[in-house]
């Protein structure tokens, strides 16, 4: 993963001491207090071990890593890409895919499930 990473920053001409943060977005919730994903039958079965080492090597080395349900991603540069027009208000995303997924943004601040996802 490492590897994959260097490669991705070098193609960028970005140094890796300038890497402050990872985000994954998976097509999954991701329970933040057990670092596990959930409801995750869509991707393949390595992707919880790719999820966890990510996560070891940003507690290993420094750079935050935060995992993050693609819809609520893609909801989340929505509203940076509309920010102007939108300012303050909430706003919802559904998405139509292999599934449906939802994500909303209400008084300030992404609707979380019980898991965090």
């Amino acid at each position: 993963m490492n590897k994959t990473i260097a490669e991705a920053l070098d193609h960028e001409g970005i140094a890796w001491d300038r890497l402050g943060e990872i985000v994954i977005g998976v097509s999954a919730s991701f329970d933040e207090r057990h670092e596990q994903l959930r409801h995750a039958g869509s991707l393949p079965p390595w992707a919880g071990d790719a999820v966890a080492a990510l996560l070891a090597m940003g507690h290993g080395d420094g750079i935050g890593v935060v995992v993050e349900n693609d819809v609520k991603l893609a909801l989340v540069a929505e509203r940076h890409a509309r920010s102007r027009q939108r300012d303050g208000q909430s706003m919802s995303l559904i998405w139509l895919g292999p599934g449906v997924g939802l994500a909303s943004w209400v008084n300030g601040g992404l609707v979380r499930g019980s898991s965090g996802g």
